[in-house]
């Protein structure tokens, strides 16, 4: 069995004339504010927004913040479409795993939704704690799994190309470790992923 992800539209662009500065992925902005609020950035601090996509988090950032935000993306379509939208926009084309900053120099990082799509996420990790400042703080958002009812299930998950990177929170937790990340809160937001899936699905 395969899964098939071709047809797949939940993180497509949007089409000609819709809103482009949209966020798809469960939660959305009230999820970024929430998590914000909670860390209590200065308010002069350097933000990069990782897998800023169209840049809905990254114009958030710049109204919060009195630096202007970094955005960084590996889709040159995703950054130019957030360039069209916003020309403005302090954006870099890059991947997690190896981030064009010097090393210190960031405050805060946001990576949504997209740590389990870098496909490798532990050197995703240590390249966000040696880009942070002393005191710099991460905030990430993704799915976990809770468990899985057979080795099928495993399978599947294998075979999908967006969720197969998905890891168990004790997985997530050794990683974090790994990279020399210590853990200030978690927080299960599951409601928000089921809003969002009927949504959008």
């Amino acid at each position: 069995m395969t899964v098939d992800c071709e047809n797949c539209r939940l993180f497509a662009l949007p089409r000609s004339g819709e809103q482009k500065k949209h966020s798809n992925r469960p939660g959305g902005l009230e999820l970024t504010s929430q998590a914000l609020n909670l860390c209590t950035f200065p308010r002069n601090g350097r933000m990069l927004d990782i897998a800023c996509g169209l840049g809905a988090t990254l114009a958030l950032l710049n109204e919060r913040f009195e630096k202007p935000a970094i955005g960084l993306d590996r889709s040159g379509k995703m950054l130019r479409s957030a360039l069209v939208d916003d020309p403005g926009s302090n954006v870099l084309m890059g991947d997690c795993f190896s981030i064009p900053l010097v090393s210190g120099s960031i405050t805060g990082v946001l990576m949504e939704c997209a740590l389990s799509l870098s496909y490798r996420s532990l050197d995703t990790l240590k390249e966000i704690k040696r880009i942070l400042a002393p005191g710099g703080k991460a905030i990430i958002t993704d799915i976990f799994l809770r468990e899985l009812d057979s080795s099928f299930d495993r399978q599947c998950l294998q075979k999908s190309r967006c969720i197969s990177g998905v890891m168990y929170r004790e997985e997530i937790l050794e990683q974090f470790s790994q990279a020399g990340f210590l853990l200030d809160i978690w927080q299960d937001h599951t409601l928000f992923l089921k809003k969002w899936m009927i949504e959008n699905i």
